[in-house]
Parts: C-alpha cells; structure tokens; sequence
C-alpha cells in the first residue's frame, strides 16, 4: 500500500486554493471572504484536490472511510449542489490526491492504489470515470495534486520513482491526447533522493515544476522540447503546491527557511 503523503509537509488541496487565486473565483467572492457550501456529509473523508471548469461545472477528489481502511471519493458540483459521484471500485488503502480538468469531458485524477505498487490515474469521459493503465505508470509515486493541464493534449503529473530501496529519482509523465509516457527530467542530486512534487502548465512550451532532493528544493522549466534545472531562490524550504492561469502566471507556495510561508512567482 502507497503512504498517504509523498512529502508529509504538503498541504492537500493547496493548488486548488491556488487556482482559484489565479482567476477562476470571482473578484464579489474574494471580498467577502470564504463560507461553507452544503455537501454530502461523509463520516471519516477529507477532499484533497478540486478543479474548476465552470460555476456549474467542479471536480473534487480525496478519500473516504472504508472498514477500517480508507478509498476514493469523487464529488461535482453542477452549479446547484455537491453530489457524490460513483468511482471505479478500486483496494482498499486507495486515494485520489489531485484532479485536472481542461474540458467538461475530460478530467483526469491521479492518486495511490492501495493494491499496486503503481501510480493511480484516472480519467472522466462526460460519462463516467475509469481508471487508466500504462506502462509509464509502473513503480511511480505521483505526489499528492501533482497534475496539470492547460489543454485536452497537453497534461503533466510528476512525482518519483525509487530506484532502489534508499534513493528515489524524478518522474515526469505527460499525456498527449493519444497515451502517456515518461518523459525524463534531469535530477539534480546525483546521489539520489529526488523527487519532482508540483507541477503548472501554462501551454505546451512553458511548464513548471518543483521538488526536493537531499540538499533542499528545486524547480525545473519545459520549454516543449526538454526539462531544465533552474536556480531556486535563496530562502525556500520547501514547496508545497504551484498553479498556472492562463494568462502566464506561475504561483508557487511553500515554506521559507524562517519558518513562515513563502509566495514565488515568475
């Protein structure tokens, strides 16, 4: 069974907020402040990732209490109310984490099977969600909300894979409108211990990500063709979650080395 957090420091559904920052909540909304909207009331479940397409069109994904273990929970909000909707039957120990969603028609979730030792990712057709199998999945740790979309051809998770029972490297997995692959990520840490744990697209030539390794955080840019390591500022402890608007934006939020929270952006 995968641990339920990749990096414990991550704060679930923190990209969400982020999103929402961007531009996708309403300026009236934001003055106001933040209010409970009714949803179904379920005994032992947490909500970790959402994804907005429209006011009437909203994923959100986590988990719930199953025995004395744990499975996934998928909700939609179709403008008028929060409504349960029915997931693949899937282990007990397993969770969604983080959704995307660049169409009503097409959303995509990723999380842990607590039956394999692979990534969990699944997709929603209009109709109904299914999980998604591919070789590019085997032994990969998607970390919690890592995935982002900026089109229907065009969306990233990231995470690790170990590489041996001590050292873990970077994981980039990208979807192209036909299959997902692996596509390699430089690690900046030679003795290993990396892992990639948040990722913002913004367009097909201009993604961002972000991680750590034994020596502290790094980021890395895809300009469409290849994965560079960038120059982390001075003063990050660690990221936590990043998000993109469409119009270029990049937010990246984490903790400084003074212990309070910290706001990058691009």
């Amino acid at each position: 069974m995968k641990p339920r957090l990749v990096f414990t420091f991550f704060c679930s559904g923190l990209a969400a907020v982020l999103a929402g920052a961007l531009g996708v909540a309403p300026a009236a909304a934001a003055a106001k402040g933040l209010h409970v909207v009714p949803s179904p009331v379920i005994n032992n479940s947490c909500l970790s990732g959402a994804a907005v397409i429209a006011p009437n069109d909203v994923w959100a994904v986590g988990d719930q209490a199953q025995g004395s273990s744990f499975n996934t929970l998928i909700e939609h909000w179709d403008g008028t109310s929060w409504a349960v909707t029915p997931s693949p039957k899937l282990p007990q120990g397993s969770a969604l984490t983080g959704v995307t969603a660049p169409a009503p028609d097409n959303a995509w979730a990723v999380g842990f099977d607590g039956g394999s030792a692979d990534a969990l990712v699944e997709h929603w057709d209009g109709t109904s969600w299914s999980v998604v199998a591919s070789p590019a999945f085997a032994g990969v740790s998607i970390s919690n909300g890592a995935i982002s979309a900026d089109s229907a051809t065009d969306v990233w998770a990231v995470g690790f894979l170990a590489s041996s029972s001590t050292t873990s490297e970077n994981v980039s997995l990208h979807w192209d409108g036909t299959r997902w692959a692996v596509v390699p990520s430089p690690n900046p840490n030679p003795q290993g211990n990396n892992g990639l744990g948040a990722v913002a697209a913004v367009s097909a030539t201009d993604v961002w990500a972000a991680g750590e390794q034994l020596k502290g955080p790094f980021t890395e840019h895809w300009d469409g063709s290849k994965w560079t390591i960038l120059a982390t500022p001075a003063g990050v402890r660690f990221f936590a979650a990043m998000a993109a608007s469409t119009g270029g934006t990049v937010l990246a939020v984490g903790q400084g080395t003074n212990q309070s929270g910290i706001i990058l952006s691009n």
